[in-house]
């Protein structure tokens, strides 16, 4: 999905969750963020995990069949999308609970595994059971997981109107950086 961003991502001082320099009026907050706000996309592009644009259907060497050829997972208790009920529409509908698993199966058992995109709305994928079938596949799944998110390297917002004593200098035990840590 298309990200946003409320601070900007930077390794030192940053003003007003902006560059420090940068004005308002340059840079307005929120704003879409890179991918590399997020994510480490040095590992991700040497891992196995594939990844696409957001936009990744708008672009013009998509073929409209392949834009057009896609299934919406539906799990109960999400609304439905008003494209649902439109003639021609591709549906699985699960319970509850069901794991992605059970959804990979649907797919599969309704002959629609090969189709070029599966919908999915963040209430239906928040309704599903966060597992894979199997301890192995979960753990296969987290340890890349944790590599291309680069969970185990930390970073932190810093800003200038929580450090008015700063000297620039991180190695300042006299005048230490008072940061929030957080992982990306």
């Amino acid at each position: 999905p298309k990200m946003t961003c409320w601070s900007d991502r930077y390794w030192n001082m940053l003003e007003g969750g902006r560059f420090p320099g940068v004005s308002r009026e340059q840079h307005p907050l929120p704003f879409h963020c890179p991918f590399d706000h997020l994510y480490d996309l040095e590992k991700w592009v040497h891992s196995d995990a594939p990844f696409r644009e957001y936009s990744f259907l708008d672009n013009p060497r998509v073929k409209p069949e392949d834009r057009n050829d896609s299934v919406r997972l539906h799990v109960r208790g999400a609304a439905s999308a008003s494209a649902d009920s439109a003639g021609g529409v591709r549906v699985i509908r699960l319970a509850p609970g069901e794991n992605y698993k059970r959804a990979s199966d649907a797919l599969k058992e309704s002959g629609w595994w090969t189709a070029y995109v599966v919908k999915v709305d963040a209430r239906s994928l928040e309704l599903l059971c966060e597992d894979l079938g199997s301890p192995e596949e979960n753990r296969k799944f987290n340890a890349v997981m944790h590599r291309v998110l680069g969970i185990a390297e930390q970073v932190r917002y810093c800003d200038a109107k929580a450090n008015p004593r700063y000297n620039g200098r991180q190695d300042d035990p006299k005048n230490p950086i008072n940061c929030t840590w957080g992982f990306h």
